[in-house]
């Protein structure tokens, strides 16, 4: 059914700035597995990459991210008009990224968790990456733009860089 970011319903779309008509996929990264429909809640995906292969440009579609996410590689967000929102809210609601988030592998230290390449929308999502490279791009738990272009449009609502007690240094960089 529907949830509430700061009173709006956001799977019905009352969130987006324009009429969302696209589908919504269910990320699960503990129960769900990628060769499910990902278009409900029990039949969810197990990654936000596999998620964004489903989804196609300028359709609105929306990527509902049931928990945190550990990531073993960059996500890249390059599919338009898309929407990224966490459903839990943990215990409170004002610090909602702290328990829905992508999270870097203890193995991944080379490179942000995510990379946002086209018009995206996150919604009460953390970024948390282990890269602890003190450059501008390097050490970002989130890209948006970098070296390529193509990031204008990009919407970030309630989000979240925490250090979680990590060498991260920078959590967006633009």
């Amino acid at each position: 059914g529907p949830f509430y970011v700061g009173g709006m319903n956001v799977i019905s779309g009352a969130l987006a700035y324009e009429p969302r008509i696209g589908k919504t996929f269910y990320v699960d990264p503990s129960a769900g597995q990628n060769g499910n429909s990902g278009e409900e809640e029990g039949d969810a995906f197990e990654t936000t990459a596999y998620a964004l292969t489903r989804c196609t440009a300028g359709r609105g579609d929306m990527i509902v991210l049931l928990g945190t996410e550990t990531v073993t590689e960059t996500v890249n967000f390059n599919v338009s008009r898309v929407t990224l929102v966490s459903k839990g809210v943990g215990v409170n609601p004002l610090v909602r990224g702290e328990y829905t988030a992508l999270l870097a592998d203890d193995t991944f230290v080379d490179g942000p968790v995510g990379t946002v390449t086209a018009a995206t929308r996150f919604v009460g999502v953390g970024f948390v990456g282990r890269d602890t490279d003190a450059t501008f791009f390097g050490g970002a738990a989130l890209l948006v733009g970098g070296a390529a272009a193509g990031a204008f449009g990009v919407h970030l609502l309630a989000c979240r860089f925490p250090k979680w007690g990590l060498d991260n240094r920078i959590g967006v960089a633009f």
